[in-house]
């Protein structure tokens, strides 16, 4: 039954969507970056970009105000190049910045993925900026990855060829087999946030960190643990041989500027 609840939230969306068409052409969208530590030394070793939507109204929106909109509709491809181009920019002045090379990992849709011309936008991206392929990461779903065909398949052997790096995103949430990890050109795979927040209170949960850990081990895959917000975790996770984590232990998303002074600190 189409009521008023349904009413206001179909108007509310369509106003989020013409807002957020707005939103690209006037610079309204801001690029963040989640550092990624590595466990064994305690370095950061790159970064994720993250978008985020400063509202002239609304204030700062995180991505799940409007990524899933923008998903559905399509918008999300012009916002995935633009986010892109934004982070390879700032990434490309990393390299002068530190003294070992630092890792960009930017997320890659499900719709992006679809696209024909995915593989010119990237090598455009790429040449543009100036950002050396080995330290671009592109990260797809499993989902989105185990959803997908042949052609999906060939897109991903494809921008490999780039010279770029390719991660599995949210692991543990798409039900992946070995067969299906062994036919892409993988990696990294990044374990997904709710299992490593539960992975000290729930045996499930800690069964497959634990397997994924052995598993990128076993395949020469980096491992990300996503979400680490505690020393319990961090220190179990260490323990396990997990490569990498990224969470607000180590530091929340922020722009670039402050990015640069907490790698400051850090040095």
């Amino acid at each position: 039954v189409f009521d008023d609840t349904l009413r206001e939230r179909v108007v509310a969306e369509h106003t989020t969507l013409n807002e957020l068409h707005r939103a690209l052409d006037r610079g309204e969208l801001r690029v963040f970056f989640q550092p990624v530590v590595s466990l064994d030394r305690g370095r950061c070793v790159g970064a994720e970009a993250l978008v985020r939507w400063q509202h002239p109204e609304r204030g700062l929106l995180g991505p799940g105000e409007f990524i899933p909109l923008a998903e559905e509709t399509g918008l999300i491809v012009p916002i995935g190049e633009w986010v892109l181009r934004e982070a390879a920019t700032e990434a490309a002045r990393w390299a002068t910045a530190s003294s070992e090379p630092l890792t960009l990992s930017v997320n890659l849709s499900a719709r992006q993925l679809a696209q024909q011309d995915l593989v010119a936008m990237v090598r455009r991206a790429m040449a543009e900026t100036g950002i050396d392929p080995a330290t671009l990461c592109l990260e797809i779903t499993e989902s989105a990855v185990m959803e997908s065909g042949s052609a999906t398949t060939a897109q991903l052997r494809a921008l490999k060829s780039l010279g770029i790096r390719l991660a599995i995103d949210d692991f543990g949430t798409g039900f992946s087999s070995l067969a299906h990890l062994r036919r892409f050109p993988i990696d990294e795979i990044k374990i997904d946030r709710p299992y490593v927040a539960a992975m000290l209170a729930t045996k499930g949960d800690a069964a497959l960190v634990h397997s994924a850990i052995d598993l990128g081990r076993h395949f020469g895959f980096r491992v990300v643990a996503e979400g680490v917000d505690s020393d319990d975790v961090h220190a179990e996770l260490k323990r396990l041989g997990c490569d990498c984590a990224q969470g607000f232990l180590f530091a929340k998303p922020m722009a670039e500027a402050p990015l640069r002074h907490w790698w400051g600190e850090r040095a």
